[in-house]
């Protein structure tokens, strides 16, 4: 039987989960970085990630959680 590896501090999350959502939310910043200011339906095309995916992850980063 598979044994899920756990992340202290991520609310239970699979390890794998938190390292995708580290990935993703670099993806955002470079495309920040790299191309400027832009919105959500942009950052998605740009980042190839889902709307609602940048839009998590844009919340995250206004409130400080990411």
């Amino acid at each position: 039987m598979a044994q899920t590896v756990r992340h202290a501090g991520t609310a239970g999350a699979p390890a794998g989960t938190e390292q995708v959502r580290r990935q993703n939310t670099g993806l955002v910043l470079r495309s920040l970085r790299a191309d400027g200011p832009a919105t959500r339906t942009e950052l998605a095309r740009r980042t190839g990630l889902a709307k609602a995916t940048v839009g998590t992850i844009v919340a995250e980063l206004e409130t400080g959680r990411a």
